[in-house]
């Protein structure tokens, strides 16, 4: 079993642009050499291993997580066929937990996570009710997260709820 991830907060300090103390790095001039070079990207282009979005709380969210995390995906994980199955893994994961959040969400907006450790991508999906703990059509849908997820779950937030899946990369 995997652990439940960490939930992220976007004005963490760890990085903190506003905070001076973590703003920048100075390294003597003799120094610089030893860094690698950074490639070059179009203007507003940049490349992470966490990608943050919402999708309107509507009957298509779960066509629309999809849409937006298909690029997404290959930017993170690359090209080839074994990038592309795992892709096509978590496409339907995160599909089916935006479906299933939508289905308990009072929200206009559920905001979805997608995000790489060593071992493993994680998924989650925002929102504002409860799972049911009880058997109905919600939790028969989470049938489809067992099938794909290694690992599972969903927690209390600050502002709602977030339910999540770990699936294992290799």
């Amino acid at each position: 079993m995997t652990s439940a991830p960490e939930p992220w907060t976007p004005n963490s300090d760890i990085f903190n642009p506003r905070n001076t103390a973590t703003a920048s790095l100075t390294l003597p001039s003799d120094c610089s050499a030893l860094l690698p070079e950074k490639p070059a990207l179009p203007n507003g282009l940049a490349i992470s291993r966490r990608v943050r979005f919402t999708v309107p709380a509507t009957g298509t969210a779960a066509l629309q997580a999809r849409q937006v995390a298909r690029p997404a995906l290959t930017l993170i994980l690359g090209a080839g066929e074994q990038a592309e199955r795992l892709s096509r893994r978590i496409e339907t994961c995160l599909a089916e937990l935006v479906a299933l959040a939508y289905t308990v969400t009072t929200g206009e907006d559920l905001l979805c996570c997608v995000w790489l450790d060593a071992e493993h991508v994680f998924l989650s999906v925002e929102h504002e009710e409860p799972m049911p703990r009880v058997a109905s059509d919600i939790t028969m849908g989470l049938s489809v997260v067992k099938a794909i997820a290694d690992d599972y779950g969903t927690h209390r937030t600050d502002t709602g709820y977030q339910t999540w899946a770990a699936i294992d990369r290799g």
